[in-house]
């Protein structure tokens, strides 16, 4: 048998083997280099239960202390002829190790008692595991010392140590003898011996120890075995300490320090560094582990105690400890554990905590171990945590161990107290448990989800990492346990269990849903894990936050924020997936802006995103933005934190340290004049009492004082920091106070100063004997003024900075840190040429190594630049959407005129899903390059519109010259959009110049104004293609596409380019001059130069378009573009268009300067896919506006898609060849776009009159009802001081009221005048502008030389004082007709319809040109009204009409003796009068009986004759007040009141003589409208003939399209116009029929998105409303809350319930689903439709919630809908009594 021990770097000069103190012969002895084994063979062979004895006689060496074994370190006398004096001791865990100073056998489970001599000198102290045994001197000063024999331990664990030493020593309270030891003085003569600061920094550090050391031993229950312990702080040691047992050896910089002197962060380190020693002295020597595979057993037991310890011995600082945990450990140890760390020691490979076969002394093992450790305490409770620890202890003291022998310790407990179960509800097995946690390498992400219906939180698990990134053969699954934080039920214990088990009783134990509004997962963060939220449960965990009143933990808004932006970095760098940074500053947001949240590692947690958030904007135009998010959150910490105080707390002085240097830097508050203030009295001080220890502040604010007394510095603050840096390079204070020093000087603004800086700084590295102060140079990192110097400041002293040689060769050098210094905030491509251009001018002085250096700095800001790609432009959108206004309609602050634009030329290349490939930070923005051509008027400033754009470049250049004129400074004003340029030198007026501006901006991810997306299908492959389009007349407007003159008065010619996938077709308001290929399946279409125009009708829009095209008469060609597959819905749309061009072309006399004019139809649009944007050549709107399909669009659709079309076409006149001056004029554009439609209207379709002649009465009507009420009513034009507060400026007042009085004009003047007013006017203004008097002004000069027209004076019409009351009053006139006392005549009276509240400037009387006709008198006739009243006039005979056919604006009241006659006429016969006044004679004594003017019985006894008369306009303004689905008609307001019968009776006997007005369709639009108003009515009202038709047409309907394959459209033979009808009462009357109707709605839904656009799923919706059966209803009723069907069901439910108690049952059964869901609120708007009784109101006011709280949402909900109930009721209260009343007598 050979023996074999470890060596390693001796020499062997003899070796004895012993057998019983025999020497035995030996055959030989060989050592292995590869192995680092000496072995040797004995000629005996050994045997059992013999003392054997190996003696060697050798020499070793002395190591350098970075490579261990026995070391040597060394300190320097700085005073006594700068010597070196030096220490030599051990350390033989790693490195050269104990085989190195002894052969040995250097394994940890060889455990042996040790006795060890050491020979020094005399004069050196000599320290060992043991205290000394015997010491005497021998010859030549030295001394032989030895040491007690050890108890039984590992090699790796002995330890001595000799040199110059000096201690403090204290007793414990068990007897322990601790002794903290260091090297004797360096401070010079008065400094040395027991009572210089060095030992005070000794007593300091003794102090701290013998705490930690009492508190780890009471804990553990196990009285330290040996006799001392001692602490020894060398001046160099390779890593914070090492645990030999007894002597424990550290680095000096970690462990002596001093509370005067040093950071708290600084002593909490050393308190950490101290306890993890410590802690080994139990966990690693106590009990070793059994080989270094198990090294957790040491290292991550230590890496826990060393923050619990503390806690521990700082009751008061137990929580900050935990949540310090978990911000530093939990999460370093998260990061590494995902492969973000190139850990050296690891290769950056990510690897299971036990490590085969050596294991790993890296930070998983540290930390992750740790982190394990913490989650089990959490799983068991400290209590039984504590007692498996203490049994380990005692079991295997002064032994070995394993991970299976240490967890079974805990099992044992478990079983023992039987109360720790796992997921199946079994005692806890805790190997089974921390099985995968510690032999599977990585993590899991714990997803939770919400459920559809927004009830439940689903948790679930996966690898953090794609299963891809990580090491293969592991099974990736965990048993997982946390807590959760459920809303009002507290917080509570969970198990996550692992994916693919089975467990019997698992549902009992694994509950893990809820119906609570949430449920924080991971709270207090005991769990090694991420947590992910899914979108809408993100949405409410961020809603509870801004609700925190300190009950959600501090350690989890750690988590929140850590593992937020832990998921944004691993999609965006490791999956290349878009960034989603706006999650990260949401969370960011929700949690640091609240008092509760205000703490050290909350601060830490967020902090690197504030410093990517200052190094990503601080060099860009954007950073003022940017501010506005930080600022506040500094603030709130700052107020919370303050300068001063006796805090002893860790908490209060660690953030007092982070927080005032982020406070001073920003700026915040009061905190730079607060550092100033400090830095004055510490200059008094020092200058009365200087040495090296004036420096009285506190060390946690030195570095913000130092900060912001340096920044306005001129030279003597940074004189007296010089003299600080120089003491403290001098070796009394630690390198904490040099930091604190740098850190301040690098805050300098002032250009000199930093120069000064940099020189001193030059010179003292070069002069450096302490400390490495090369590094110094990176700390201006974040100064960019600074960043500017030192670019100057190497071009010119390229010899201090050229070190490139040192700096490769690891010596230190100034290149390295001055290039980190330098290009800090260097993120951009102007950066990256800057960059160049200085290599190129030190090239011809640079060494390879200065190139090579340069060529790695280059590199950095290679990343730095894709950084700034990838990460900016997302963060500068959340930025841009929380602290700047989406868009103003319209902008009301004005550009004065400093320059006059001429021409943009414009290129734009947006970024949008396609099949061209783009970078991921680039999704939604657009690059955009603008090249502005204007005349300035001011000398040196240029003011421009920019909007939500991240400018990268700006240049300006004077009458077309390349050279560029400087620029002093760029200003932002987000709040109203403009981009200030100050010129550094000043322009001649009226010069030409050229603006060129590069900027990226951002696209709308969804429908609306500005630039944004539309989406819709392929009709090949369903699949999603996306669409990119503008609409700049509201909201962002054009400054959002390009930095412009963004008034519509700044007209100018715009030159666009567009470059887009190669696939899809590209559309700007130009004709496609050319396109050309980019390659990599770009295209770039350049577009003709548009007319001069207005910006805010620029548009642009992309996508898979085909269109539909015809030719004017004029040649100009007009498209209509749809997505693919939807043009031959264009047909309406085409003929409107062109209809209108060829009308108004004619009528203006002008042909517009336009190649061509394009219709868009989106398949999406702001509204529901309504509206439209009339952009001048490129109309964009809604599909439901501009496609009409006859297989489901109705009558009504036809018309107004042709309306609309017509609108917008109109406006490429009427706004956009002459367009408003400013936007309080918008009737301009608006009435003269709502006018003309039906003009053209009547003229392409003059069969169709009757329907044009009532839309023109509706379109007043529509003008009326906002007119009328107080609270509504505006002037058409307005102030400009009211724009933007609340005035809607794209109000139906501008449109229809506006309108509906040029229509009075036209009347009023003849058509002749009109049309020459107007051509006029158009070819005074073309391509200008226009205020509301230079039209009347045209209007004028007309008719003055009129002779047909006179005003109220007899004098030719003036329009501008005729128009002028009309445009700028609020509501209207109403027309009394008033008959004397004696009846013999009357009067006409003018009075404002409101009585009440109008400005007190306001006339209320308006010239009103009055219309007669009368009964025994064929012609018309008129007078005006310009005063208060007419003189009586005499009555005439029969019937006299005021007002017929409502040419002027006004309602017409008559008193009863001027409506008597009126009314017998009705009676005898109605059709004397045209539609249109017997309309009028309804609506407005509608209208008045409302107001108490009259009685109800003139309004009912009037509409009696409606059932002979039926024309559109009656039965369109009964359906508005009787109409079954209004919630303010009378059929809703009476639906459970006595009259309801009666008015059931009334109606259906008007609608009995219009039978022959069912389902019909004749091609009569005003025919067919009516016929869908009096078929809708008659079968909700129960007509037998109704009902019996739509039971037929419905039958007839499911044979013919139950089976269909093509939807309903063809199949059903019924119109669109009556398919609502035919459905609902047709299943209501066949009920057997559902299964048929439930499929073909599921059919439309199975075959979405490509029947999404036109179907019949919403009438037949309705139709499921209809049923007569609740319980099948409510069944709908759930599906509609869980998305199965659409919300719109909870209307149609209560429209069509005749007991309209479904909802409120509903709601009663299904309380706790219904508040927790997110229709909440819509069924509660529909709840009490038509609700009006004592006993409803009842119900709804002391509805029982059952102890379910509402949100403050929901409850406005519930109190609108009682309100509204209140409201019906005193409606009822004011009205009902006389509608009974009739009711009574004529029913």
């Amino acid at each position: 048998m050979n023996i074999s021990v470890d060596a390693l770097n001796l020499n062997f000069l003899s070796l004895s083997l012993y057998a019983n103190n025999v020497r035995q012969q030996l055959i030989s002895s060989q050592y292995d280099s590869s192995t680092y084994r000496f072995t040797i063979k004995p000629v005996m062979f050994l045997k059992p239960n013999i003392t054997y004895r190996l003696e060697f006689n050798y020499t070793g060496l002395i190591n350098d202390y970075r490579d261990g074994g026995l070391f040597y370190t060394r300190w320097r006398d700085n005073y006594f002829g700068y010597t070196n004096h030096y220490i030599v001791a051990t350390f033989f865990a790693i490195g050269y190790g104990a085989r190195s100073t002894f052969p040995c056998f250097d394994d940890p489970s060889f455990k042996a008692n040790f006795s060890v001599t050491l020979i020094s000198p005399t004069a050196f102290k000599a320290l060992g595991n043991m205290p000394l045994e015997s010491e005497n001197e021998i010859d030549n000063g030295y001394s032989i010392r030895t040491f007690k024999t050890t108890l039984k331990m590992s090699t790796y664990l002995i330890a001595f140590a000799t040199g110059d030493l000096v201690n403090k020593t204290a007793t414990a309270k068990d007897g322990t003898q601790i002794s903290f030891w260091a090297w004797n003085a360096d401070l010079g003569i008065d400094e040395v011996g027991l009572s210089g600061p060095w030992m005070n920094r000794l007593n300091v550090s003794l102090d701290t120890s013998v705490k930690c050391f009492e508190v780890l031993s009471d804990y553990m229950a196990f009285k330290f075995p040996l006799p001392k312990l001692d602490h020894l702080a060398l001046p160099q040691f390779s890593y914070g300490g090492m645990e030999n047992w007894g002597l424990i050896t550290y680095d000096y910089n970690f462990v002596l320090f001093k509370d005067g002197e040093d950071h708290a962060a600084d002593k909490l380190l050393s308190i950490q560094i101290m306890c993890h020693e410590m802690a080994h002295q139990w966990f690693g020597d106590l009990v070793t582990n059994e080989w270094w595979s198990e090294i957790m057993l040491h290292e991550s037991l230590a890496d826990y105690f060393e923050m619990t310890s503390i806690g521990i011995m700082y009751p008061n600082q137990s929580e900050f400890m935990d949540s310090y945990f978990v911000a530093t450990r939990q999460e370093h140890a998260l990061q590494v554990d995902s492969g973000y760390y190139n850990n050296t020691l690891t290769g950056g490979k990510i690897h299971p905590l036990i490590l085969k076969p050596d294991g790993s002394f890296d930070d998983i093992t540290y930390e992750k171990g740790g982190a394990l450790l913490r989650m089990l305490s959490g799983t068991f409770g400290p209590t039984l945590f504590q007692e498996a620890l203490r049994n380990y202890l005692v079991k295997y003291q002064f032994g070995n161990a394993d991970h299976f022998q240490f967890f079974e310790e805990f099992t044992q407990v478990a079983q023992k107290y039987k109360n720790i179960t796992d997921f199946c509800g079994n005692p806890l097995d805790v190997n089974q448990l921390m099985d995968a946690w510690v032999n599977v390498p990585h993590f899991p992400q714990i997803d939770v989800d919400l459920t559809n219906d927004g009830r439940a939180f689903v948790p679930s698990q996966e690898p953090f990492l794609p299963i891809w990134y990580l090491p293969q053969g592991y099974n990736y699954s965990w048993m997982i346990p946390t807590y959760v934080l459920e809303y009002q039920k507290g917080r509570s214990f969970k198990w996550i269990p692992p994916n693919n088990f089975s467990c019997p009783n698992l549902a009992k134990h694994t509950d893990i849903q809820t119906f609570d509004p949430y449920m924080l997962y991971n709270d207090g963060a005991p769990t090694y894990a991420r947590v992910h939220y899914e979108e809408g449960a993100h949405n409410k965990i961020r809603q509870l936050l801004r609700q925190d009143n300190g009950t959600i933990s501090i350690n989890t808004k750690i988590r929140l924020i850590a593992d937020e932006w832990a998921f944004i970095d691993r999609d965006m760098v490791l999956l290349g997936l878009p960034p989603k940074l706006h999650r990260g500053m949401q969370i960011l947001e929700s949690i640091l802006n609240s008092s509760f949240s205000v703490h050290t590692t909350t601060f830490m947690a967020a902090q690197s995103v504030f410093d990517t958030i200052f190094e990503l904007s601080r060099d860009r135009h954007e950073y003022e933005l940017y501010l506005k998010f930080l600022i506040p959150i500094l603030e709130n910490f700052y107020q919370k934190v303050g300068w001063n105080g006796t805090n002893d707390d860790f908490n209060t002085n660690m953030l007092r340290e982070r927080v005032l240097y982020y406070a001073v830097r920003f700026d915040i508050l009061d905190s730079r004049a607060m550092a100033m203030q400090y830095w004055k009295n510490l200059s008094v001080w020092c200058a009365m009492h200087f040495d090296y220890n004036c420096n009285i502040l506190n060390p946690n604010i030195r570095r913000a004082v130092y900060c912001g007394a340096m920044w306005d510095d001129n030279g003597s603050v940074f004189e007296l920091l010089r003299e600080f840096l120089e003491i403290a390079e001098g070796g009394y204070y630690t390198s904490r106070e040099i930091t604190s020093i740098v850190s301040g000087l690098a805050c300098a603004q002032n250009h000199t100063v930093i120069n000064w800086i940099l020189d001193d700084l030059y010179s003292l590295s070069n002069n450096s004997t302490r400390y490495n102060l090369y590094n110094s140079f990176s700390y201006f990192y974040n100064n960019l003024n600074a960043s500017e110097v030192m670019a100057d400041y190497i071009i010119k002293n390229p010899q201090k900075v050229l070190d490139g040689l040192n700096c490769y060769i690891g010596l230190p050098c100034v290149m390295e840190p001055f290039l980190d210094g330098m290009t800090g905030l260097w993120y951009t491509d102007r950066r990256k040429d800057q960059y160049n251009q200085i290599y190129n001018q030190l090239y011809p002085n640079m060494d390879i190594y200065d190139k090579a250096y340069f060529q790695t700095y280059y590199n950095v800001l290679l990343s730095a630049n894709l950084r700034g790609q990838y990460v900016y432009p997302d963060m500068t959108r959340w930025m841009y959407d929380n602290y700047v206004p989406i868009g103003k309609s319209p902008w009301t602050v004005k550009i004065n005129q400093i320059i006059v634009p001429y021409n943009y030329n414009l290129t734009v290349k947006p970024y949008f899903p396609s099949s061209y490939k783009y970078g991921i930070g680039k999704n939604f923005t657009f690059d955009a390059i603008v090249n502005i051509s204007a005349t300035i008027l001011q000398q040196d400033t240029i003011i421009l519109n920019s909007h939500r754009h991240m400018i990268h470049r700006i240049q300006v250049t004077a009458n077309r010259s390349i050279i560029n004129i400087p620029i002093a400074a760029v200003y932002r004003d987000n709040e109203n959009a403009f981009l200030t340029i100050k010129l550094a030198q000043p322009i001649p007026q009226n010069t030409n110049i050229n603006i060129i501006i590069e900027y990226t901006g951002f696209i709308k991810d969804s429908p609306g104004e500005g630039e944004y997306i539309n989406f819709d299908y392929l009709e090949v492959n369903k699949k999603k293609s996306w669409i990119f389009a503008t609409d700049f007349e509201g909201g962002p407007s054009a400054r959002s596409l390009a930095p412009c003159l963004d008034e519509p008065v700044y007209k100018a010619i715009w030159s666009v380019t567009v470059q887009y996938p190669m696939d899809m077709v590209a559309l700007s308001n130009g004709l496609e001059e050319r396109t050309i290929s980019l390659g990599g399946g770009l295209a770039q279409t350049i577009f003709k130069d548009t007319p001069k125009m207005s910006s805010y009708l620029l548009a642009i829009t992309i996508g898979d378009y085909a269109a539909l095209r015809g030719l004017t008469n004029s040649g100009q060609i007009v498209r209509i573009w749809t997505w693919t597959g939807m043009q031959n819905n264009a047909v309406v749309a085409l003929k409107a268009a062109i209809d209108t061009i060829n009308f108004l072309t004619n009528y203006t006399g002008i042909t517009l300067p336009l190649d061509k004019i394009d219709v868009m139809c989106l398949p999406q649009y702001e509204g529901d896919a309504m509206y439209a944007m009339e952009n001048w050549g490129l109309i964009i709107a809604g599909y439901k506006e501009c496609l009409w399909s006859p297989d489901y669009r109705t009558t009504y659709h036809y018309t107004d898609t042709y309306w609309t079309i017509a609108h917008e076409t109109t406006h490429q006149w009427f706004g956009d060849l002459v367009t408003l001056e400013w936007w309080n004029y918008i009737f301009l554009n608006e009435a003269f776009a709502t006018y003309w439609p039906l003009v053209v209207m009547n003229a392409t379709y003059p069969d169709q009159a009757d329907y044009a002649n009532f839309q023109r009465f509706y379109d007043a009507e529509t003008g009326f009802v906002l007119d009328q009420d107080i609270d509504t009513t505006v002037p058409i034009v307005v102030n400009e001081t009211r724009l933007g507060h609340g005035y809607d400026l794209f109000g139906n007042l501008n449109y229809y009221k506006a309108s509906s009085i040029l229509h009075m004009l036209h009347t009023t003047i003849n058509n002749t005048n009109f049309q020459k007013s107007l051509q006029n006017y158009l070819l005074a203004h073309e391509q200008g502008n226009a205020k509301d008097f230079e039209l009347w002004q045209k209007f004028d000069e007309v008719m003055l030389n009129s002779t047909s027209v006179y005003d109220w004076n007899s004098m030719p019409l003036n329009v501008t004082k005729y128009m002028t009351p009309w445009f700028y009053q609020e509501t209207f006139p109403i027309i009394k007709v008033v008959t004397t006392s004696d009846g013999l005549s009357y009067s006409f009276q003018q009075t404002p319809f409101i009585q009440s509240g109008l400005p007190n400037d306001q006339s209320s009387l308006w010239p009103i040109q009055l219309w007669f006709e009368t009964e025994f008198y064929e012609r018309r006739d008129f007078t005006w009204l310009a005063s208060q009243s007419t003189l009586p006039r005499a009555f005439p005979r029969g019937w006299r009409v005021v007002n017929p056919k409502r040419e002027a604006y006004v309602r017409v009241w008559y008193d009863d003796l001027s409506w008597a006659p009126i009314q017998t006429q009705l009676q005898s016969n109605w059709s004397v009068f045209d539609p249109i006044t017997r309309a009028q004679f309804i609506i407005d004594t509608y209208t008045f009986a409302n107001q108490q003017f009259i009685s109800w019985s003139r309004f009912l006894n009037l509409i009696k004759y409606a059932g002979n008369a039926p024309e559109l306009a009656t039965w369109q303004i009964l359906s508005d007040i009787m109409d079954e689905l209004g919630t303010t008609s009378w059929l809703a307001i009476f639906k459970f009141q006595p009259e309801y019968a009666k008015l059931q009776t009334f109606l259906l006997q008007i609608l009995s003589t219009n039978k022959d007005k069912l389902f019909i369709q004749t091609g009569n639009w005003a025919k067919d409208m009516s016929s869908h108003y009096i078929t809708g009515l008659s079968c909700y009202l129960g007509s037998n003939d109704c009902l019996n038709q739509a039971s037929s047409l419905f039958n007839q309907f499911i044979s013919n399209c139950q089976n269909s394959a093509y939807g309903t459209g063809k199949c059903n033979k019924v119109p669109p116009d009556h398919r609502v009808v035919q459905y609902c009462f047709g299943l209501r009357q066949n009920p057997n029929s559902v299964t048929a109707v439930w499929n073909l709605i599921q059919w439309f839904t199975d075959n979405s998105p490509l029947t999404d656009y036109f179907n019949d799923a919403e009438a037949l919706l309705v139709a499921l409303a209809c049923l007569n059966d609740d319980t099948q209803v409510e069944q709908y009723l759930m599906d509609a809350v869980n998305y199965r069907l659409s919300a719109e069901f909870f209307s149609f439910s209560a429209q069509y319930d005749m007991s309209g108690n479904r909802l409120f049952n509903f709601l009663q059964k299904n309380l706790q689903i219904v508040v927790n869901s997110e229709h909440f609120n819509e069924i509660v708007n529909n709840l009490a439709f038509g609700w009006s009784t004592d006993e409803q109101l009842n119900k709804l006011q002391n509805f029982d919630w059952q102890g379910i709280t509402l949100t403050s949402n929901q409850a406005n909900a519930w109190n609108k809908m009682i309100d509204g109930v209140n409201g019906t009721r005193n409606w009822l209260k004011k009205n009902q009594p006389a509608i009974s009343t009739w009711f009574n007598m004529n029913i």
